[in-house]
């Protein structure tokens, strides 16, 4: 892959002031799996000012049509892997950890620009309560009765002393189930393995959970604290009081965003993916998450098996965001 970052100035009073940004990618491996000439514009911030966003997308088809490509889709910061979507519903709702969040009249940019809409991304919410616990526990009875194929599957949370190979396994077991799906490009060891150090601090082992048959990983599942709501209260600065307030704030997180959650093809549609929600909902009461809220994002538009399992135990859509994509 490569990239480049761009910033719109203005000299006010002698000094640079930042008005806008935007970042431009191409990532080969991209281009070779959807066998497509598009790159990826990314980071976009900028002042209610439609001259100003012409200016920063100029730059992007400049940058775009200069290496060859075709077509320049976004936000995606920096990789589909990454942070992808611009917000286009549920304002109201601060955006949970590693979600974007963008100004409204965003969206009205995009359109004026003549940017057009790709993909449509969902998050889901449902409260973490003993109510929602009981219908996946119902409904985990059910498929246990009706799906003799479940026999066999065990399931238990991740070993963070044998982090590594668990990052392995996760890798494996993602990579197959989500190979085909709009934007996926299977993550590298290296790529995952700089993700997983990031996050290792953030994990909570009981909010993580394997599947497995006959000790092969077939399913995993990631759910994290809404670390947002401690790093809010740090006003951007990394101060000893600012620390404070993190750490105090960090023990009254009450909500969870659901980011990973994968099953492989020949497993899937078992019911293999309510055996681990319920597993994590089990859990997250058991922790004191209980009147908190789990967001499932983000989640394919047009993934109606994944989505009719959550619509089934009470998810309902509270953020839509859109990937653009800016002809060249």
């Amino acid at each position: 892959a490569e990239g480049e970052l761009f910033l719109a100035e203005q000299i006010i009073e002698g000094e640079p002031v930042v008005l806008g940004r935007i970042s431009v990618a191409v990532d080969y491996r991209f281009c070779e799996t959807f066998n497509e000439k598009t790159g990826f514009f990314g980071f976009f911030e900028c002042l209610y000012s439609l001259n100003l966003a012409k200016a920063l997308f100029e730059k992007v088809k400049v940058w775009g049509k200069a290496r060859g490509l075709e077509g320049m889709i976004g936000p995606i910061s920096p990789s589909t892997n990454d942070v992808l979507g611009l917000l286009v519903q549920g304002f109201e709702r601060d955006p949970m950890i590693m979600m974007p969040y963008n100004m409204p009249y965003y969206v009205s940019f995009m359109e004026e620009l003549g940017l057009k809409e790709i993909q449509t991304l969902l998050a889901y919410e449902m409260p973490i309560s003993r109510e929602i616990f009981e219908i996946l526990r119902k409904r985990a009875e059910i498929l246990k009765r009706r799906k003799q194929r479940l026999e066999g599957i065990t399931l238990r949370n991740f070993n963070l002393k044998d982090f590594k190979a668990e990052v392995e396994r996760l890798r494996e077991v993602y990579n197959n189930a989500w190979e085909g799906h709009w934007g996926f490009v299977p993550w590298e060891q290296k790529e995952l393995w700089t993700i997983a150090k990031n996050l290792k601090l953030f994990l909570v082992p009981e909010l993580t959970v394997c599947a497995e048959f006959q000790g092969e990983p077939i399913g995993v599942l990631i759910a994290i604290p809404d670390y947002n709501q401690a790093l809010k209260k740090m006003n951007g600065r990394i101060t000893l009081s600012a620390l404070y307030k993190f750490l105090f704030r960090k023990w009254k997180i009450k909500d969870i965003r659901l980011m990973i959650l994968g099953v492989k093809k020949e497993f899937q549609r078992r019911g293999i993916d309510t055996l681990m929600y319920l597993r994590a909902f089990e859990s997250a009461l058991k922790l004191g998450y209980e009147g908190g809220r789990c967001e499932f994002s983000w989640i394919l538009e047009s993934n109606w098996p994944v989505r009719r399992v959550i619509e089934h135990i009470g998810g309902k859509i509270s953020k839509v965001y859109k990937i653009y994509e800016l002809p060249l």
